[in-house]
């Protein structure tokens, strides 16, 4: 279940971010790589050679997309390290079953679903995305709103009550998922609420979503499986001719599918239009994320008829020492806005944090900026650099770190700015090395947000 749920939310993350021209087909060879590798494991989710091969795929590509990467994929990509690692040391020990390696890997990728979760829910304990009128939970439920014929509330009660239900589920979901006793309750609780976010073609985050779903599986009983089987022949008994014209098919019905959903990620509006293919596009997540209700609904039935009586899956075997450094990196990478790291793929996505210039709208987290990064944020007044210039017209700010790496790659260009009340003119960038310098470790490991104009920061992912 977990291969198999592992590998579609990869291949959801390489359809959803094959490139802004929809008219033309996917070319980037990571995600290519990331659709053939998740292909290999929906047709046989019981190798653990495959999911592992999957793992190495998606940390290639992580590694080279870094730092202009997603949360979602932040998160995949600490589970993939944990894959890895797990798979070695199986391996090690002599022949084992993809069973052995989830259940190996289970109790650190709940630690990293948990803290990356609680990191998130945390963030938006701010004085902005608590404020009715600027909060990240009004801007991404409005457009929702809309689309299914609501008129967005008006009044700030209403608008209050969105912002403390919103903030409240994702408070209760890490605290219930630790909890063996309150683990069905988080897990329902998630899986609903990320795939009402999904439902509709207007916030496509089905990527974020089904990573979620995938590691929720892993806070499951570890007779999960049984139950699934259990309602998979209950299903066979009451409908035998369905079943056995399936049963009849699929053996060479699934290359038909996975060979389907590559073409069609792959094609894209090349082959029937933009339009078309967007629509297809929110059809097949929405099928998809359908079938996962419903088949959770059984499995959570069953569950209620008769109580789970073993422990989640892998609890068992506990924390391996390889697993220990990575989760101490997590740690890290989740607290890093507030030491004076990077703003982004930290899991503040949506937050309205702002832990920039020397201040914070937190309620009880400091900005430290241990490392200042953070305290040296530009405004540009004028710049021959397109998209220098649309930061200065739009009144934004932006880290000097990040005016560095736009400046590397436009060393000719001509900026006027101000740093710390010093206004400072080049012609061209050149002309200053440290403009067009950037070391690699910084450059690949550290990404600012631009630092938005007025009191409440703007929505951003």
């Amino acid at each position: 279940m977990f291969a198999f749920l592992w590998a579609s939310a990869h291949i959801l993350h390489a359809w959803h971010k094959g490139g802004a021209d929809l008219g033309a087909p996917l070319t980037d060879p990571f995600l290519l790589s990331i659709l053939i590798a998740g292909a290999a494991v929906l047709l046989r989710p019981s190798s653990p050679h495959r999911l592992a091969i999957l793992a190495s795929t998606q940390l290639v590509v992580f590694g080279a997309q870094l730092p202009f990467v997603a949360n979602h994929w932040t998160i995949a990509a600490f589970v993939n390290l944990g894959i890895v690692i797990s798979y070695g040391l199986l391996r090690a020990r002599g022949p084992s079953a993809v069973s052995d390696l989830v259940a190996h890997i289970s109790p650190y990728a709940r630690a990293v679903l948990v803290i990356a979760y609680a990191a998130a829910s945390v963030a938006k304990l701010n004085t902005s995305f608590l404020d009715p009128i600027h909060s990240c939970a009004i801007a991404l439920l409005e457009p929702i709103g809309l689309w299914l014929g609501f008129e967005p509330p008006a009044s700030n009660p209403a608008r209050y009550g969105i912002i403390g239900i919103t903030t409240l589920v994702e408070l209760a979901i890490p605290a219930l998922l630790v909890f063996g006793r309150t683990r069905l309750l988080g897990i329902t609780l998630a899986a609903t609420f990320h795939l009402a976010l999904a439902s509709t073609p207007v916030v496509l985050v089905i990527d974020f979503t089904f990573v979620i779903i995938s590691l929720l599986v892993l806070f499951a009983p570890a007779d999960v499986g049984n139950r699934l089987d259990e309602e998979l022949r209950g299903f066979s008994l009451r409908r035998p001719g369905f079943a056995r014209t399936l049963g009849s098919l699929w053996p060479v019905g699934k290359f038909v599918v996975v060979a389907g959903v590559l073409t069609v990620a792959i094609g894209r509006g090349m082959l029937w239009g933009e339009d078309l293919w967007v629509t297809l596009t929110w059809g097949v997540f929405l099928v998809f994320g359908v079938v996962v209700v419903f088949t959770g609904l059984g499995i959570l039935a069953s569950y209620l008829k008769d109580p789970p009586r073993e422990a989640s899956i892998g609890t068992a075997r506990g924390f391996s020492r390889g697993h220990a450094p990575l989760i101490c990196l997590l740690l890290i990478n989740a607290a890093s806005p507030y030491l004076g790291l990077k703003t982004t793929s930290s899991f503040t996505m949506f937050s309205n944090l702002r832990t920039e210039a020397g201040s914070t709208n937190h309620l009880f987290l400091p900005s430290l900026d241990l490392f200042g990064y953070q305290s040296q944020v530009v405004e540009v007044h004028e710049s021959s650099n397109p998209f220098l210039s649309q930061l200065a017209d739009s009144g934004d700010r932006l880290a000097y770190h990040e005016l560095r790496r736009v400046l590397r790659s436009d060393p000719s260009a001509s900026i006027d700015f101000s740093l710390n009340d010093e206004v400072r003119s080049v012609d061209e960038a050149r002309q200053v090395p440290e403009l067009v310098e950037l070391p690699v470790l910084p450059r690949k490991l550290l990404h600012f947000r631009s630092v938005t104009s007025g009191e409440h920061p703007a929505c951003q992912p």
